[in-house]
């Protein structure tokens, strides 16, 4: 009798809070299937109600916009936040009950390991294998260049960071460094492409002198915040990262 081998499952889990989250997860999608794997994307907000959905991506959105100046109030209140204090408590059971049909689309696809672009479905996750009704490992890619307190989510089987200093302030958080993986943001192989300064003109319609190509250097990827006080470090920082960034999934089957 022919014994059909399962191919490995990869789950790969983001939330469009922005699109920063979504394109490298999507990115992480494309470079795991050239590995022969099965490989699925979900945005956690495809699974949540509209209230939850309107109320953690689109406030969040309009705060940045409309309100620049309490952003960075929020983001170091929040950072600050012990893991086991009431509002946090408080927040983590709200994500529980608005996510049921993400955790049953999880279980229906039986991943042999997740990769999570977010933290929320990170902690989801974490009490999954805390009550042992998710058996295979669980990673977190940070897709910043800093490491905000809620990206550090115990009991993960590993962790990717941008560089060597995101690694250094990921140990300074308390994770182990064995556990620390300094591969990149993974990035579209669009981008490892060279394009020509001319080329990249053209297309915009524009003459192409350096005064002209400043801003398309300067352009963000996706619509992410991150950090704001990094926000200026980041654009410069971006294309020595990408340059070496390699797939994050390639690591999957060497841990």
């Amino acid at each position: 009798m022919k014994v059909t081998m399962r191919k490995f499952r990869l789950l790969v889990l983001s939330v469009s809070a922005g699109t920063g989250h979504v394109r490298a997860a999507e990115a992480l999608r494309v470079g795991a299937a050239t590995l022969d794997a099965e490989t699925l994307h979900i945005d956690v907000m495809d699974h949540v109600a509209p209230a939850f959905r309107a109320l953690y991506t689109d406030a969040y959105l309009k705060l940045v916009k409309h309100h620049p100046t309490v952003w960075p109030v929020l983001y170091r209140i929040i950072d600050r936040t012990p893991a086991n204090a009431p509002l946090a408590r408080v927040r983590r059971a709200i994500e529980r009950l608005n996510t049921q049909a993400l955790r049953n689309a999880i279980t229906a696809f039986a991943p042999d390991a997740v990769i999570c672009t977010h933290f929320l479905p990170a902690e989801l996750l974490m009490r999954e294998r805390r009550r042992q009704r998710i058996a295979c490992p669980v990673f977190v890619v940070v897709t910043d260049f800093d490491v905000h307190g809620m990206c550090v989510v115990p009991d993960m089987a590993g962790y990717f960071a941008a560089n060597d200093e995101v690694a250094f302030r990921m140990q300074a958080r308390g994770i182990g460094a064995t556990a620390i993986h300094a591969t990149g943001i993974p990035i579209t192989s669009a981008f490892a492409v060279a394009q020509g300064r001319a080329q990249c003109a053209a297309e915009f319609g524009i003459e192409g002198s350096r005064s002209d190509c400043t801003g398309l250097s300067r352009a963000r990827v996706g619509r992410g915040t991150g950090s704001p006080c990094r926000a200026g470090r980041t654009r410069t920082r971006t294309r020595t990262t990408a340059r070496r960034a390699r797939c994050t999934a390639c690591c999957i089957g060497e841990i």
